[in-house]
């Protein structure tokens, strides 16, 4: 049984922070209670439940991991509206801040590869996550691997972190 199994919970905790990135994406600031860190890799992903709302039941959804893994006791999360998607249709318009909120994880196999290789980075919307993980991990540890990163957007409006970007490439 892979190792990283063994490190899956169920996580309770409150919305810290909702932020708007851009008119459609969001981020969430989760500050965990029980329990109260979260040991993850940069490039792991967390599924979030949805709670009842407007006679939908719950559902889960799959969200990269954003945040930092040194900052193990929140989870944040980029999330992109999806028409009519009944997960992001509740963090748009349901939750709010100081909410409680349910999440499970770590999972996923998605992490730099132990190498001095150059990277590139490709993504658009909100599959930034990971990679602001790991890029912002990468600094923290003093990594200079080379890194080229190619965000896609159909119009500027579409940008976010585009000055820390700058900061981190300096």
């Amino acid at each position: 049984v892979p190792r990283e199994l063994f490190s899956i919970r169920k996580f309770r905790g409150r919305l810290v922070r909702k932020r708007a990135l851009s008119h459609d994406t969001v981020e969430l600031r989760i500050g965990l209670a029980e329990p109260v860190t979260i040991d993850f890799t940069a490039g792991q992903y967390v599924q979030l439940e949805s709670a009842p709302y407007r006679g939908r039941d719950p559902v889960m959804r799959a969200y990269s991991v954003s945040s930092r893994p040194s900052d193990n006791r929140c989870v944040e999360l980029i999330i992109r509206r999806v028409p009519d998607g009944i997960c992001t249709t509740w963090v748009f318009d349901v939750l709010k801040e100081g909410d409680p909120v349910a999440l499970s994880g770590p999972y996923g196999e998605f992490r730099l590869a132990p190498t001095d290789a150059p990277m590139i980075f490709v993504a658009g919307g909100s599959g930034m996550a990971p990679f602001w993980s790991m890029l912002r991990d990468m600094e923290e540890k003093g990594v200079r691997r080379e890194a080229a990163y190619f965000y896609g957007a159909t119009s500027e409006r579409d940008l976010y972190f585009t000055a820390e970007l700058a900061d981190l490439e300096k």
